[in-house]
């Protein structure tokens, strides 16, 4: 009975590899790559004892509207994002939370930010990445974000089918695997 855990246990982590690795794959053609926090965030813990193998997957708390989007409350000259339609933004005003998201993520970001691009700024940056935070939000609020479907089309009833039937290839019977 050992070895035939030790076997599914196998398959699981490398069936939660590839799913990791497709996720992560999808947000780098949105332009969202692994150093930033959303993809380095994303991970696998998987467990094995008597009870069954538990496979759980983690991202951090926003992965759901960078996977279906958010839609914007429109207006500006840029056309609304793309989305599910799940999630919208329902003012245009913009929350000290968000900008402080936002300024945190500049700073993490190799944007220079002067007054113009022939004078270099003596100002300290601080105040000016405020002001480009908040324009930033702003513009956010006004297109929405839109959708990457990364989660969505990597963890899917066709993928939970296909890890069933590897288990079951490597068992020599079929499996039902409930979520």
């Amino acid at each position: 009975m050992n070895d035939l855990y030790n076997q599914i246990a196998d398959i699981t982590k490398k069936w939660s590899s590839e799913k990791v690795t497709k996720a992560k794959g999808i947000l780098n053609r949105y332009g969202i790559h692994e150093r930033m926090q959303l993809p380095a965030s994303i991970r696998t813990i998987q467990s094995i004892d008597k009870s069954g193998i538990l496979i759980e997957f983690f991202a951090n708390d926003y992965y759901i509207f960078i996977d279906e989007g958010v839609e914007g409350i429109g207006g500006g000259n840029k056309p609304k994002k793309p989305t599910t339609g799940k999630y919208r933004f329902r003012t245009p005003y913009v929350g000290r939370k968000m900008v402080d998201n936002i300024r945190d993520w500049v700073a993490r970001k190799p944007i220079l930010i002067r007054r113009d691009k022939n004078e270099s700024s003596k100002q300290s940056v601080i105040p000016r990445a405020e002001s480009v935070s908040f324009a930033i939000a702003k513009s956010i609020k006004r297109t929405g974000i839109g959708k990457t479907m990364f989660w969505s089309d990597t963890f899917n009833d066709d993928a939970y089918r296909d890890l069933a039937n590897r288990i079951g290839k490597a068992l020599g019977r079929e499996i039902t695997i409930s979520i």
